[in-house]
């Protein structure tokens, strides 16, 4: 049963503005809104929707919000690189009721690559 994606809300994005905590990241981040499904450690199926990515995660709105620490599998598209991209995930951040962060934990040569040139070519 999929579950329905709240409303797209304002998102206080503070870590914009925040030097110290750009200067701390491993990665560039691009925004890309795009659909996703997801599937929880309890084998639930979710749509939810990217706001952006990098080499190491994504930022997302689900329709509901996962606690940290939580393991999901999320299959997404990168346009004109490579079709799908099925990373096992953690929830390592929650930015607001249904935003959260989820780190790739298990992304193989070829995907981590295909993600790097996509921001890459965007960038």
């Amino acid at each position: 049963m999929l579950c329905r994606l709240p409303t797209l809300l304002p998102l206080q994005r503070r870590w914009r503005t925040d030097s110290r905590r750009c200067q701390e990241r491993t990665y560039h981040r691009d925004e890309l809104q795009r659909r996703l499904v997801g599937r929880d450690c309890e084998e639930r199926q979710f749509k939810a929707r990217m706001l952006d990515i990098c080499e190491g995660g994504i930022l997302m709105l689900s329709p509901f919000t996962l606690p940290l620490n939580s393991r999901i599998n999320l299959q997404f598209e990168l346009p004109k690189v490579i079709s799908y991209i099925s990373p096992a995930s953690r929830v390592v951040r929650i930015e607001q009721p249904h935003y959260m962060v989820p780190k790739f934990v298990d992304l193989v040569t070829n995907q981590r690559r295909a993600l790097r040139d996509f921001v890459a070519l965007r960038s």
